[in-house]
């Protein structure tokens, strides 16, 4: 799920971070906003965003959506071109046709 080359602990060896896990996971599930909402997890390496990232999309499993996982150093471009062709390789999966804001969204017409 995550980009080739990441290293994360596994799932359940989770140290640290509980609060900002227990954040993203109520705006994930939509306790804070009542909206479909994503987050952005970024910052120097070494500080354990993996691994936090693999904790949070194992513990909200099919609810997670679509993830995009990135390494390195990205361009906000890179990041919305991801974005973009994972929603899209998601529509083309559910067969939404063309009029569907998010098949918008992934084409760069919404």
């Amino acid at each position: 799920m995550l980009a080739d080359g990441i290293v994360v602990r596994r799932v359940g060896e989770f140290v640290g971070r509980r609060g900002e896990l227990r954040t993203l996971t109520r705006v994930l599930r939509g306790e804070q906003a009542g909206t479909q909402t994503g987050v952005v997890i970024h910052g120097m390496g070494g500080g354990g965003k993996s691994t936090l990232a693999a904790q949070l999309v194992a513990g909200i499993g099919e609810r997670a959506g679509l993830v995009v996982s990135l390494a390195g150093r990205v361009a906000v471009d890179q990041i919305l071109y991801a974005i973009a062709g994972r929603l899209a390789s998601w529509c083309f999966a559910h067969n939404l046709s063309d009029t569907d804001i998010r098949r918008r969204l992934s084409d760069g017409d919404g």
